[in-house]
């Protein structure tokens, strides 16, 4: 007998570099008098995760057994928090909100530069699906 498991996986790479296509136009500028986030190929040690929040699958999907992927797209500050996260692109809206209260919650061991902690320009995508799990069969 198989049954649905909802899987948010939250893929290996978790910095994927500004240069992907359409991500150049999504970086925002700074507020004013704050330091201009780093891209990841200017660090000289990347972001590294210290906590992870798994985003909730929504009700309606899960029944609908519908899946999606939403690119979020947000900075690490030099305290390792995670702000501004906003959908870049998704496959659906209706996985974009559970996607950013997820990555909204991260925690970071900040980006370094020079010997310093730096806020870090980032996109993650986040997968969203209905992975089937076999239920073991015993021979007798």
């Amino acid at each position: 007998m198989k049954t649905p498991l909802p899987v948010c996986l939250l893929l290996g790479s978790l910095a994927l570099p500004p240069s992907l296509p359409g991500a150049a136009e999504t970086a925002k500028p700074a507020p004013a008098g704050s330091e201009q986030p780093l891209d990841l190929s200017k660090l000289d040690q990347l972001p590294v995760p210290r906590f992870q929040a798994r985003p909730r699958y929504p009700e309606a999907a899960r029944k609908a057994k519908r899946s999606g992927e939403v690119l979020v797209d947000f900075i690490v500050d030099t305290k390792g928090e995670v702000r501004g996260a906003r959908a870049v692109r998704s496959t659906s809206k209706e996985f974009e909100a559970a996607a950013i209260e997820a990555v909204s919650k991260w925690r970071f061991r900040p980006g370094r530069k020079g010997g310093r902690d730096v806020a870090t320009h980032m996109q993650v995508p986040i997968v969203f699906s209905l992975e089937e799990k076999s239920a073991s069969k015993s021979k007798n």
